[in-house]
C-alpha cells in the first residue's frame, strides 16, 4: 500500500494533526521567562507507557516501522489510547526526568536509545529491565534492526513480558 492511498481513522488523524503546523504563539510569557515546551507525542497516554524512539526525517515513525510498533503494541495488549510513542529525533533536549515530571511514565521503552542519551544516571544492557524512581526502563535495539530479525524479536519480547507482566 503506498502513502498516497493511505485512509486515516479519526482516532489516529486526530492523534497526527493535533498541534497546529505554525505556532503563532510567542515562546517567552509576559514575565519574560521562556515558556515550557510540552512534549508532543502520539496516542493518548491514558495507561502512562511511554515509548521513545529516534527516528530521523518522520514525525514519530516511517510507515513499515509504525506498521511494526503497533503490532508490538498490540501483542503487548495496549493500544494507541493506552501509550505515548515519542520521537526524541524531534526532541533532542527530551530526558529522563521531563518524561517523568510531565508525562508521570511507569514505563519508558526505548528503541534505539542508550540510558546515556536520556540523561540516566546508570547504564543497563539491551533487554534489561531496570526500575528507577518508580519507572521502570527497557533499552532495545530501533525497530529497524529488530523489525527483521527472528532472534532479536525473541529477546525483546521475554523483555516485554516482564515489565508488562503478560
Amino acid at each position: 500500500m503506498s502513502l498516497d492511498d493511505l485512509t486515516l481513522s479519526p482516532y489516529l488523524h486526530k492523534s497526527f494533526f493535533r498541534n497546529k503546523l505554525i505556532d503563532l504563539c510567542e515562546s517567552i510569557a509576559s514575565d519574560g521567562n521562556p515558556v515550557e515546551k510540552e512534549i508532543v507525542f502520539l496516542g493518548e497516554h491514558n495507561k502512562h507507557h511511554v515509548f521513545v524512539v529516534d527516528e530521523k526525517g518522520f514525525k514519530f515513525l516511517e510507515e513499515k516501522n509504525l506498521h511494526f510498533f503497533l503490532q508490538l503494541i498490540e501483542a503487548c495488549k495496549f493500544t494507541l489510547q493506552d501509550i505515548a510513542l515519542l520521537n526524541r529525533n524531534s526532541q533532542p533536549a527530551l530526558n529522563y526526568k521531563e518524561i517523568n515530571d510531565k508525562m508521570d511514565a511507569k514505563t519508558v521503552v526505548c528503541f534505539g536509545l542508550t540510558t546515556t542519551d536520556l540523561d540516566l544516571p546508570f547504564s543497563i544492557p539491551s533487554y534489561q529491565v531496570q526500575k528507577f524512581e518508580n519507572t521502570a526502563y527497557l533499552i532495545a535495539p530501533d525497530l529497524a534492526a529488530l523489525r527483521d530479525n527472528p532472534t532479536e524479536k525473541k529477546l525483546l519480547w521475554g523483555a516485554l513480558q516482564k515489565i508488562y507482566n503478560l
